[in-house]
């Protein structure tokens, strides 16, 4: 069962309130919205970027929200849980999972592939928000051979390879990459 997304509190005297909105919750909801059956090759990419965006953003919000309930409820002091957390709020998401699943009980070598293939989506989430991509070299003479020089350049673009990141992006099939991020939270949501 989901829990709810906003929880709202309200002062002993009732002269204010604040409401807290969980961002993995938000995040799932996207996820859920994605279409796991892209009509195009357009929409297909398009399904792979809100997967995996969506997907680290979901799995980040939620790790950051299950090591803050360890924090509060492994520090005696509660005045440290403040600056213990702004520390440790910072760290990398691999970080933080791997803490996560020791937390839990669970060994690593057990999730390892798991994390593995979550990392990577952590990897591919970099290479679309800080692109760097070389360009893709292609057989330019047969090309030219089968289409001649003097082809239309929109002939010459339909049979030009797509950039690296796009091809690395379609290897993993959509339902992969699904299953992965429920994988990665049934993971979390063992701890309480």
């Amino acid at each position: 069962m989901r829990r709810p997304i906003h929880q709202i509190t309200v002062a002993k005297d009732g002269s204010r309130a604040t409401v807290q909105t969980d961002f993995d919750a938000v995040c799932k909801d996207f996820l859920d919205a994605i279409d796991l059956s892209p009509k195009n090759e357009a929409a297909l990419f398009e399904a792979h970027v809100q997967m995996i965006v969506w997907g680290v953003l979901f799995v980040e919000g939620l790790s950051n929200r299950k090591l803050y309930q360890v924090t509060r409820k492994e520090f005696r002091k509660a005045e440290f849980v403040p600056y213990y957390w702004a520390l440790t709020k910072q760290s990398r998401l691999q970080d933080k999972l791997m803490f996560l699943a020791e937390y839990a009980g669970v060994k690593v070598t057990t999730y390892k592939p798991l994390l593995n293939r979550f990392n990577r989506m952590i990897e591919e989430r970099n290479r679309l928000f800080h692109y760097k991509e070389v360009p893709t070299e292609f057989d330019f003479p047969t090309l030219r051979q089968k289409l001649e020089i003097n082809a239309p350049l929109n002939d010459w673009l339909k049979h030009a390879p797509l950039p690296q990141i796009v091809t690395e992006l379609f290897s993993t099939p959509l339902v992969d990459r699904q299953a992965t991020i429920s994988q990665v939270e049934r993971l979390l949501e063992r701890i309480t």
